[in-house]
């Protein structure tokens, strides 16, 4: 069931829906503030959407990095399970071959 959490984001007061707990969305809310916190640092950038944009940009590429290292990951294990597999097999065949 949907509850309603308040929120705060960049100084702008939200009624966030969600399935979420509370905890976890107020989670988001605060890595959000935190993305829009190093954006107004390291930019000078007054246009609140831009600042936004600019947020979500990074937000968005640090995602996509973690998922490209993630997908890398994912494929070395599928090999080392395929070596291992291999190597299972061919000690097996040893072991049938010998009786």
């Amino acid at each position: 069931m949907k509850k309603s959490i308040p929120v705060t984001i960049y100084g702008q007061s939200f009624i966030l829906r969600s399935d979420s707990s509370e905890d976890e969305v107020r989670r988001v809310a605060d890595f959000v503030n935190q993305a829009i916190a190093e954006v107004v640092m390291t930019n000078r950038v007054a246009d609140s959407l831009n600042v936004a944009l600019l947020a979500f940009l990074n937000v968005a590429q640090a995602h996509l990095q973690l998922q490209s290292a993630r997908q890398g990951e994912e494929q070395e294990l599928l090999a080392r399970i395929n070596r291992l597999a291999q190597s299972l097999e061919g000690e097996l065949g040893q072991v049938t071959d010998t009786k």
